[in-house]
Order: structure tokens, then C-alpha cells, then sequence
């Protein structure tokens, strides 16, 4: 959800507030002036019949303390007022000619767009922390960490962890990880896939009796924590 800042300079325009605040994905608030604590993602400048300089003035008050998307209303508004409003960064200037529908509705588009690309630029980051801390590779048997050196397992090491991995964040049984390490039925001898994690936490984890990456679920199996994944 986008937050957008409503300052009214002169003009009371209530019901642009109202439509506004309809939509779910939009956060509307009232602002008398603004702070560096308005934390808005974006900003509607009812202007009215407000000189431009007072118009300007406001619009330079908000980039002092943040960059973002400007909305600029004011009722009569010629080429050159137009021109100088876009010169200083305005998104859109609307004036008394538009329809209150139409300018609405432009504003929602708007910070609709942000709120996608702000969500694009989130899981962008997200995807490359993620290569960044795990990465198995299969030629050589072996984990990279962190992007340090290539941590290199036993086969067996490496299945167990592939299998966890493939799974997570699901829980892999007991069962299930002895029948696809060893191929063969399940014979209660949790003990081999303990010594199996152990030797995986003593090369993988900074600290052995608190582990992150691979977790017991008691009396069921082992989780892959899917913060590394």
C-alpha cells in the first residue's frame, strides 16, 4: 500500500479526498504542512486560486525531504504555469477544465505504478540476497556460502541437502530421507541420517549446537530454513 499526502493550499476539494481514500490500495492523509516525519510516498497539491509562487514553494518544502511523485491541482493554469510546474518535477498539472473522475483516477493510476515498481525493485533484491547466501552446485558436490569459498560434501552430504533444499520449507521425514538416500525401505535407523546432518552442520553452520540453515523438527525430521533458499 502507497501512502499519498493531501495538502490543501485553498480550495476545498473534500470529495477528491474521499474518492481517494475508496480505493484499498491507496493510504490517504491529511497534511497541514510538510515534515520530514510525513513519511508519504506521494503528495496531491490542491492549489485552487493559490498564487504559483506558494504552489512552488510547498512543492520545493516536500523535496527537501523526499523525492517522490507530485500531483499539482490549480484552477486556472496557463502554458507557461503549466511549463514551469513540470520544469521543477511535477508529475501531472490539472486544472478546473478536467473532470474530477478523470484527475482521480490518473492520481490512483500513479501510485498504483509505484506500488508495482516498488514491489519489482523488492523482489529484485530479495532474489539476488538469496544467490548471495546459498547456492548449490551439482558438478562438484559442494555449497557456495555467503558467495565465500565452496564448501565440498560427501555424496551423501550432498543428496541429504539437496533433498532438504528441493523440499523446503516443508519438513522431510525421517522415512523419507532414508528411503531416497539409501534407496532402500525404511528401517527406523534414524541414527546414519543424524551422523549425516551432523558432518553437513559441522561444514555449514557458524555454530553447531544453534543451527540456521538445516533445523531438526523432533520426532519427524529435518526443515531446510527457506531464508537461505
Amino acid at each position: 500500500m502507497v501512502k499519498l499526502g493531501f495538502i490543501t493550499l485553498n480550495g476545498e476539494k473534500e470529495e477528491w479526498f474521499h474518492q481517494l481514500q475508496s480505493y484499498s490500495d491507496i493510504e490517504t492523509s491529511r497534511q497541514e504542512e510538510v515534515t520530514k516525519n510525513s513519511e508519504c510516498d506521494a503528495y496531491f497539491i490542491i492549489g485552487g486560486d493559490t498564487q504559483l509562487a506558494d504552489i512552488c514553494n510547498v512543492y520545493m518544502k516536500i523535496l527537501e525531504y523526499n523525492s517522490c511523485p507530485v500531483w499539482i491541482y490549480k484552477e486556472e493554469c496557463n502554458e507557461n504555469d503549466r511549463l514551469l510546474l513540470y520544469n521543477i518535477g511535477a508529475i501531472s498539472v490539472f486544472s478546473e477544465e478536467m473532470y474530477q473522475e478523470e484527475i482521480v483516477k490518473a492520481i490512483h493510476n500513479g501510485l498504483v505504478l509505484l506500488q508495482n515498481i516498488r514491489g519489482n525493485k523488492n523482489k529484485e533484491k530479495n532474489q539476488k540476497n538469496n544467490e548471495k547466501n546459498f547456492k548449490l552446485i551439482n558438478e562438484n558436490l559442494c555449497v557456495l556460502l555467503d558467495n565465500k569459498t565452496p564448501i565440498y560434501l560427501t555424496k551423501k552430504e550432498y543428496k541429504t541437502l539437496s533433498i532438504l533444499y528441493a523440499a523446503s520449507p516443508k519438513a522431510v521425514s525421517y522415512k523419507e530421507l532414508y528411503e531416497q538416500i539409501w534407496g532402500l525401505p525404511y528401517d527406523e535407523k534414524n541414527y546414519r541420517i543424524a551422523n549425516i546432518i551432523f558432518h553437513l552442520r559441522l561444514k555449514l553452520e557458524k555454530d553447531v549446537s544453534s543451527p540456521k540453515i538445516v533445523k531438526t523438527v523432533r520426532s519427524n525430521g529435518y526443515l531446510f530454513n527457506d531464508n537461505y533458499k
